[in-house]
């Protein structure tokens, strides 16, 4: 609670049923931590900058954290929760969103065709951003 861990080498870390509040994160790099039993959530957490690829990330909770340039490729997001997230200019590729709630998360742009979307929930104002990538203007 209340961290800075931000540009942290995590090399074989594991983290389980891991609660993150109010911490700053910027440039945090779980790509060569310990999959293995991977839990965590984030509260309140600003993790700029940071990448997610491959983790296997199914039902995590993101809550009011600032995910902007975070790198999302090939990661298991399904079931997660952004719950007002701003993901400007986050990358989302090959990433299994599955059952992901995005109703009020904000600023990000999703290719429907690269990624898993079945189930995945969206306000009727975001849900904009999954043509972006068409570079379709509705009005």
């Amino acid at each position: 609670m209340e961290c800075n861990l931000s540009n942290s080498t995590l090399e074989n870390t594991s983290f389980q049923q891991v609660e993150f509040i109010n911490c700053k994160m910027i440039g945090f790099n779980l790509e060569n931590s310990n999959k293995f039993g991977l839990s965590i959530s984030f509260e309140n957490c600003t993790l700029n900058d940071s990448s997610f690829y491959e983790l296997p990330l199914e039902k995590t909770k993101f809550s009011n954290c600032s995910l902007q340039n975070v790198e999302f490729s090939f990661a298991d997001l399904s079931q997660a929760y952004f719950m007002n997230c701003n993901l400007a200019h986050s990358i989302f590729y090959q990433t299994n969103l599955k059952q992901a709630n995005f109703k009020t998360a904000y600023n990000f742009t999703i290719n429907p065709n690269d990624n898993q979307l079945k189930g995945a929930q969206f306000s009727k104002e975001n849900c904009i951003a999954l043509l972006d990538y068409l570079r379709i203007t509705i009005n």
